[in-house]
């Protein structure tokens, strides 16, 4: 099992969204110190005897989020799935039906596999 408390960790895209909601999650699970990328690095509160770091970290912009329409999922509670399934040793977390439906149709015929199949499910 990994142990949180007390630990260390980076957080890419930490400072707005489901990055923002993983930095939190993990304060709340005893993190002692979590580095959070951006593009525009700002100070960022955290509870008294934690340190988060702000650090840039620039990347291209790709335009594959907008090929598919999905529903958006609330970030805490991914994180809170994600770091639930780090504790507990899984290899995977699945928190979605786009990723759920990719995982199945691995196994399946490639017609399955399409960005379409999903968007229109």
């Amino acid at each position: 099992m990994v142990n949180i408390n007390g630990g260390t960790a980076l957080v890419t895209g930490g400072q707005r969204g489901l990055g923002k909601a993983f930095v939190r999650e993990l304060l709340e699970r005893g993190a002692a110190r979590v580095y959070a990328t951006a593009r525009d690095p700002r100070p960022i509160l955290a509870p008294q005897g934690t340190l988060v770091v702000g650090v840039h970290l620039g990347y291209a912009d790709t335009d594959l989020t907008s090929a598919v329409t999905a529903p958006k999922l609330d970030p805490h509670d991914v994180a809170r799935a994600v770091i639930d399934g780090v504790r507990q040793d899984l290899t995977e977390v699945l928190v979605d039906d786009a990723s759920r439906h990719f995982k199945k149709a691995v196994a399946g015929p490639v017609e399955a596999l399409s960005l379409t199949a999903v968007a229109a499910r």
